[in-house]
């Protein structure tokens, strides 16, 4: 068992900066994990946006364009 695995798996973060968070997370030595998942790509008004990131010392986060209610919602406008 890897020990230094035990804890929390990942948490998430909101910001109005999403562009910003990514590059100065890559800027500070951490990574990006997966692809940028675009919500309700159909519309452009719905701009929501979410990737996996990882910091530099390997802690996962999930960070979101726009809160949980906005990205989720099937009538957010």
């Amino acid at each position: 068992m890897d020990f230094s695995r035990i804890g929390i798996f990942h948490f998430s973060l909101q910001t109005d900066d999403f562009e910003g968070a990514i590059k100065r997370t890559e800027q500070y030595g951490g990574k990006v994990r997966m692809d940028i998942m675009r919500y309700h790509p159909e519309d452009d008004s719905k701009q929501a946006k979410m990737v996996y990131l990882e910091d530099p010392f390997g802690n996962l986060f999930e960070l979101y364009s726009h809160t949980y209610e906005e990205t989720y919602a099937s009538d957010y406008e």
